[in-house]
């Protein structure tokens, strides 16, 4: 059965169904040290939530998501929709800290359903659609990792952290049955077996060198938006004492930012893919540098925004571009973007308490040079398709 048109409710409404999945993997950053002492973590652990959580993301990226190319897309989406709800009521009832990892584990596993819906919705619309639907959706996305932290640390002050984990489950569990009723079916064309999707999976690497450099050059942007975001708590508290709501609310400038998603899409549809994905990595690289040299607070403030707004365009051209290249294989190419694409910004986490320890100007330096690095992968991809729509036209 084919899918109906993507209305603009529905759209707002798969959009926010990506924030509440995205952020269930978020709320432990910020409430670390409080679940440690809640459930007996020691102090130097206190990342592993977030950390395990990411892993889970990535295994679910490669094991679970190509089952979108060969089962029943709607089936699959209310599978793991179920599983992250399960997953986070056992979180906010979790007795022990074996089980409160386990269990993030498990919701980093089941948020690829979040790609399961980005799928979905570019299969939903026409070809000239495709990027601002795509753009549209994803923002939910970025919204998510970003206002984690802000109501992570207001809820847990008002009710605690465990009626948090508990009423998101609860949450995803009414939006599963909403999305089971409104959207239709989609059977994908590919019938080959669970195995054999999973080895085409290096096959489709090697096969498509635009997916390979896409995904590299986002993995470097998406390296320093976790390089700024986790460098920033640091920052605000010991060079500018900012503390409780104050670090929270600069949170939200960077939800600003993430509203950049819908127009880099909107701009890719009217053919301005290339020069909208340039001018945000160029974006990004300025941020960076004036984050190395400039020490103020408006300063961290336009980065944040510009950081955000950057890696956000780019990710929509880079994500609508990708899931073109073959429609039946669209969940695994998919996969294999996104997986680079966090394993990339697992790599930016890791690196900024080091980086930043060193030298507190380390970071803007490092990201600087990141960018730097993604613009120019991005500008070979954009010369290289320029030579070969040459070549097709002079024959």
């Amino acid at each position: 059965m084919s899918s109906p048109s993507l209305s603009a409710p529905l759209t707002v409404l798969l959009a926010f169904a990506c924030a509440l999945i995205t952020a269930g993997s978020y709320f432990a950053q910020p409430l670390g040290g409080v679940i440690g002492l809640s459930i007996g973590l020691p102090a130097w652990a206190c990342g592993l939530p977030v950390t395990l959580s990411q892993i889970g993301y990535c295994l679910g990226l490669l094991l679970v998501a190509p089952l979108g190319d060969r089962l029943e897309n709607r089936r699959l989406l209310m599978v793991t929709l179920a599983v992250a709800a399960v997953a986070l009521i056992g979180a906010g009832l979790a007795a022990s800290a074996t089980a409160f990892l386990l269990a993030c584990l498990c919701i980093g596993g089941a948020a690829i359903s979040v790609q399961s819906i980005v799928v979905l919705a570019a299969s939903m619309v026409s070809a000239d659609r495709r990027g601002v639907t795509v753009g549209r959706v994803t923002a939910g996305l970025l919204l998510g990792i970003l206002l984690a932290w802000p109501v992570a640390s207001m809820v847990n002050q008002a009710v605690g952290w465990r009626t948090l984990f508990i009423a998101d489950g609860l949450l995803i569990g009414l939006l599963a049955l909403t999305l089971r009723a409104v959207l239709a079916p989609r059977q994908p064309a590919a019938g080959v077996s669970y195995p054999a999707l999973i080895a085409s999976l290096w096959p489709l690497w090697r096969a498509h060198s635009e997916l390979r450099w896409r995904a590299l050059c986002q993995a470097l942007l998406f390296a320093v938006f976790s390089l700024f975001w986790v460098t920033a708590p640091h920052v605000l508290q010991t060079r500018h004492g900012l503390s409780g709501t104050a670090l929270a609310a600069f949170g939200l400038v960077g939800v600003g930012g993430a509203l950049a998603a819908p127009l880099a899409g909107w701009l890719a549809d009217r053919g301005a893919a290339r020069q909208t994905a340039l001018t945000g990595s160029l974006l990004v690289a300025a941020s960076c540098l004036g984050w190395a040299l400039l020490d103020s607070l408006e300063m961290l403030r336009v980065c944040a925004f510009c950081i955000s707004a950057g890696v956000q365009a780019c990710h929509v051209i880079s994500q609508r571009r990708v899931m073109t290249l073959d429609s039946r294989a669209a969940n695994r190419l998919n996969s294999l973007y996104i997986a680079t694409f966090f394993i990339g910004g697992a790599v930016g986490s890791a690196s900024a308490s080091p980086l930043f320890f060193s030298g507190e100007y380390l970071p803007g330096v490092a990201g600087t040079g990141a960018a730097l690095l993604a613009w120019g992968g991005l500008v070979r991809l954009e010369l290289r398709a320029t030579r070969v729509t040459s070549a097709l036209g002079d024959r």
